[in-house]
């Protein structure tokens, strides 16, 4: 088995190359002006990779929450895959929650260490950018039933992402792991 997810639309073309010249300008903004400020050009370099990024890709990654997907037999059943998925998603949930408090607490041993050096503003990627990862990991989780974003409501690789307790295009909810493993029980 391969994973076959569905295709994904695209923004127009114009939006991505604007994209990527915004992030080339952010680079060359933050190399020209990063002779003065090492925090600064760090921050410029990061937005405008991260801006280049996305306009090369043409939106935003999706990331697997399922070994080996396949499109679903039936779309209201939740079979053994879409709880192993759910799973998943109910972990990086939980490292989303239990992430804050454990950044809060690096910083607080961080920020002293940081505080003798010359540049104490640090603190905020060293914590930010582990942080930012962690939580965009989740958001951009994809459904193990339909394999499109769970927290977008269109199919596009520029969509929005909203938080929610169901997909928003199959309707699978992420506390449906919990009803499989009754029915399963009861079986």
């Amino acid at each position: 088995m391969t994973n076959d997810y569905p295709n994904r639309s695209m923004p127009p073309k114009l939006v991505r190359t604007a994209s990527i010249l915004f992030g080339v300008a952010n680079i060359i903004g933050a190399v020209v002006s990063g002779s003065k400020d090492l925090f600064m050009l760090v921050v410029g370099v990061l937005v405008g990779i991260l801006w280049t990024a996305f306009g090369v890709y043409g939106g935003f990654p999706l990331f697997d929450t399922v070994f080996q997907w396949h499109p679903p037999i039936s779309t209201d059943e939740v079979d053994e895959m879409h709880r192993r998925g759910l799973l998943v998603m109910r972990r990086r949930k939980w490292t989303v929650w239990l992430s804050i408090p454990g950044a809060l607490a690096v910083a607080a041993l961080l920020l002293p260490l940081l505080m003798r050096t010359a540049h104490p503003e640090f603190i905020v990627l060293l914590i930010g950018v582990p942080l930012g990862i962690i939580q965009i990991r989740y958001y951009l989780s994809r459904c193990p039933r339909c394999g499109l974003g769970f927290f977008t409501i269109s199919s596009s690789r520029a969509a929005l992402i909203w938080r929610r307790q169901s997909c928003g295009h199959c309707g699978l909810s992420l506390n449906a792991y919990k009803a499989s493993k009754i029915k399963r029980a009861t079986a």
